[in-house]
């Protein structure tokens, strides 16, 4: 597929990358304002600052001693001095014009210095060997040979020689004081010469501090491990470089300012420089996102750019422009930044390369070093491209951008569909690939619209559910698979149309509906072929699974799949066991939603109502204990199989089994509440009398269902639980015959007061639940509970 423009010329797409977003916002000049420099960066800035200083005096102390021979005494005193004046003048004067006090930080003069002793070595070269230097190896080796001590004479003997010269004629010269009789002509010399003196000293310094570079450079290596030390030595040279046209350059400046203006480069090697520094402060997490983002926007634009690359000898560059846009893509727009989904679509692309295919064919062990090397690369830009996506759905308004991208999802589709079955000991990037793949997938099919439905209709026709339990060996790409697979069949209407075998009607669920249906029941229940599973599944797994049925069974045809399967004995035994409270509430959850959409016998609800009840019996007189007293009463420590003492348990622990609880009380009233809707007359009234112990009042437990639930309030469940309760003594209110006797309870026990409590208490949790659940996909209009009070009233007071 063409991804408009991925087959560009990499230098060209670079310099319109340089040239996108020029004018929006300033380089260098920003990076300095922005970033803040390290501790171990100060140290380098303040040496060559210290270094820069000391050569700038050196260089003013060489004009001026230079301008005053030249005007003051070779011409003014020309011939009054004496001769051996004359002839140290003139030689240091000959060393100022050449520069040689500045030469070792002049670059022109190093390079002149290099063109120059090849010179001479070829030509020596050849007047010994009669022959060019280029026909034999041995005569290369004799003319670097040659060049090695024509560089050492310039660039540290004669560099040496003449400040030390300098320091000894005028320390002599001063000392001696014998320079003529004439009124000028004796202070005259002696400036000179404590010019030159003062010169020769301070260079001997400059010299000494440039000399300690390597260690200038350890002390920064050492508190940036692992990065290449010539990249020190080039920030170094640049910030030295910089300094000397002007001081305030290393103000702020630090490496992530200096690796940011590489990236402006045109030259792959300094933008790979740059990209490979930025890469080492990500991997030591010294790189502030933020650093990077507001430096400057073509930047990041053009390291975009970057990842279409798809010529071979970039892919290096590639790789490491996918690392730092990884590293701001959960900060950036993709609206702001155009091409962002092409460029991560042709990272993510399958490519046609034959070296490609080694990570496909793991049998295959005869393979060219480089085509693996090559192929790993690859492997690594798909993995990177998912992570840029994994980070880019986070944002709202970037996934449903990325929605759009039909070619892009189909890309992530092909590479679940080429992984259906993952072994074990399987090549780690295959299963990055698919992990990764499920993470987008299922965040992307969680949201509305009909970009979003599309999705969902795709995945609902190329996965199939039964590749599910092939997942089991790597359980964070299970839970992704099953948390994709529900949101693609959690609405009825998705692949119904088109199911079922000849014969059969609409309201029949497809056969891929069933499988999933069947596949995640049994992961919930631990069960596989209608027995217990030999190998449990993992508590993360069998969490994913019930949270998957409970979004599920919203829906009547998922509730349908579950009744074919009989899931709803095995259900009801689990919510009386003696599992986890997190597994029990799950399986209540579900079983609230399942008799919701049930149109059950009198005596099925007979049999659902009286384990409701005396699980709600038991388990509330537990809960006021531990509430009450920090603990749990030991007298209750074997009912339903649910307690534990403090001692065993966290605080945070606490707090979860808390919400826990929450949520199966909550399940279990809107059970209530729903058979009570689903029967007639006093039916209900008389299954809550039956079989019941002494003492027992239906409407003082729901008082404190409510009283409890109002003032922990720290979870959605509590507010839930007041609400269904709420709903279901309205319910028995409404209810000709038993709302007379239900009345009277309700005022004898004061509830009014108590929800009125809860309505005030719970005002703000109701707000936002309020929100959320009015704003998702499928939803009902739910009201407040601050409303069902007054209609609560209302009914009371007619």
């Amino acid at each position: 597929m063409d991804h408009g423009g991925a087959e560009c010329d990499p230098e060209s797409m670079v310099r319109r990358g340089t040239a996108a977003g020029a004018g929006e916002d300033g380089g260098g000049a920003s990076d300095r304002k922005t970033c803040a420099a390290d501790p171990s960066e100060k140290i380098i800035n303040y040496y060559v600052l210290i270094l820069t200083v000391v050569l700038i005096i050196v260089r003013g102390l060489g004009v001026l001693a230079f301008a005053w021979s030249t005007v003051v005494l070779l011409g003014g005193f020309v011939q009054l001095i004496h001769r051996i004046d004359f002839w140290f003048i003139t030689v240091i004067s000959f060393a100022q014009t050449a520069r040689i006090f500045d030469a070792s930080a002049d670059e022109q003069y190093l390079y002149l210095v290099d063109l120059l002793s090849r010179a001479v070595s070829t030509a020596l070269s050849r007047i010994r060997n009669k022959q060019s230097a280029t026909t034999s190896g041995a005569d290369g080796f004799a003319c670097s040979a040659t060049k090695s001590p024509i560089k050492i004479f310039f660039t540290v003997l004669l560099v040496l020689i003449f400040p030390l010269f300098n320091i000894v004629v005028s320390s002599l010269r001063l000392r001696n004081k014998d320079f003529g009789n004439e009124r000028n002509e004796r202070p005259g010399v002696m400036i000179f010469y404590s010019l030159a003196l003062s010169q020769g000293v301070l260079y001997l310094l400059w010299f000494i501090l440039e000399k300690l570079k390597s260690l200038a450079v350890y002390k920064f290596d050492d508190k940036n491990l692992g990065l290449d030390r010539k990249y020190i030595e080039k920030y170094l040279k640049d910030t030295r470089s910089k300094c000397l046209k002007d001081l305030s350059a290393t103000e702020g400046r630090n490496l992530i300012a200096y690796a940011s203006g590489l990236l402006d480069s045109d030259h792959k090697d300094k933008y790979l420089a740059g990209a490979e520094i930025l890469n080492h402060l990500i991997s030591k997490d010294k790189l502030p996102n933020e650093e990077l983002i507001r430096s400057s926007r073509k930047r990041i634009q053009k390291l975009v750019l970057m990842l279409s690359w798809r010529d071979k000898d970039y892919q290096d560059v590639r790789l490491l422009a996918a690392k730092i846009v990884l590293h701001v893509a959960g900060n950036i727009s993709i609206s702001q930044f155009p091409g962002t989904l092409e460029s991560v679509s042709a990272l993510i692309q399958p490519s046609e390369s034959e070296t490609y295919h080694v990570l496909f064919h793991s049998k295959f062990e005869q393979h060219i070093q480089e085509d693996v090397k090559r192929s790993t690369v690859e492997s690594e830009l798909i993995v990177k491209g998912l992570e840029i996506l994994d980070k880019l759905d986070k944002d709202r308004n970037n996934a449903l951008e990325i929605l759009r991208a039909d070619a892009l999802l189909e890309d992530i589709l092909a590479w679940i569909c080429s992984k259906p079955f993952i072994r074990d000991r399987e090549q780690v990037k295959w299963v990055d690939i698919v992990r990764l793949s499920f993470s987008v997938l299922a965040r992307l099919a969680s949201l509305g619209g009909q970009s979003a439905e599309r999705l969902r209709r795709k995945i609902h026709f190329e996965l199939y559910p039964s590749w599910v339990p092939h997942y089991a060996i790597y359980p964070k790409i299970q839970q992704l698979a099953i948390e994709t697979y529900s949101h693609a069949f959690a609405m009825d209407k998705v692949g119904d149309e088109s199911s079922g075998s000849p014969g059969s009607g609409k309201n029949e669920p497809d056969m891929k509906r069933k499988k999933f249906v069947e596949v995640v029941i049994n992961l919930f229940l631990n069960r596989e072929k209608g027995q217990a599973r030999s190998t449990p599944v993992l508590p993360e797994v069998r969490k994913e699974a019930g949270e998957a049925l409970t979004k599920l069974c919203v829906y009547p045809m998922n509730c349908h799949c579950l009744k074919l399967l009989d899931a709803a004995s095995f259900l009801e035994v689990l919510l009386l066991s003696d599992e986890l409270i997190l597994y029990r509430a799950l399986a209540a959850d579900i079983l609230k939603r399942f008799y919701a959409h049930r149109q059950a016998t009198l005596t099925g609800f007979q049999s659902v109502l009286n384990k409701v009840l005396n699980l709600l019996v038991q388990l509330y007189p537990e809960m006021e204990t531990s509430r009450s007293d920090g603990g749990v009463h030991g007298d209750n420590n074997n009912v339903t199989g649910i307690s534990q003492t403090a001692d065993q348990v966290s605080s945070s622990q606490q707090d979860n089994d808390e919400e826990h609880h929450a949520r199966l009380e909550a399940a279990l009233v809107r059970m209530l509440y729903d058979m009570h809707c689903n029967t007639t007359g006093n039916s209900f009234a008389r299954m809550i009398e039956a079989d019941r112990p002494a003492g027992f009042d239906f409407v003082v437990l729901l008082k404190r269902l409510i009283d409890k639930n109002s003032r922990i309030g720290t979870s959605a469940y509590h507010l839930e639980a007041v609400k269904r309760t709420g709903l279901l003594i309205l319910s028995m209110i409404k209810s000709d015959r038993e709302g007379i006797a239900m009345v009277k309870k309700i005022k004898h026990e004061k509830i009014m007061d108590s929800l009125s409590r809860a309505s005030e208490d719970m005002s703000g949790a109701d707000s936002r639940t309020l929100f959320v659940q009015n704003h998702q996909r499928g939803a009902r209009a739910v009201e407040s509970l601050a409303i069902l009070v007054e209609k609560m009233k209302e009914k009371l007071n007619e």
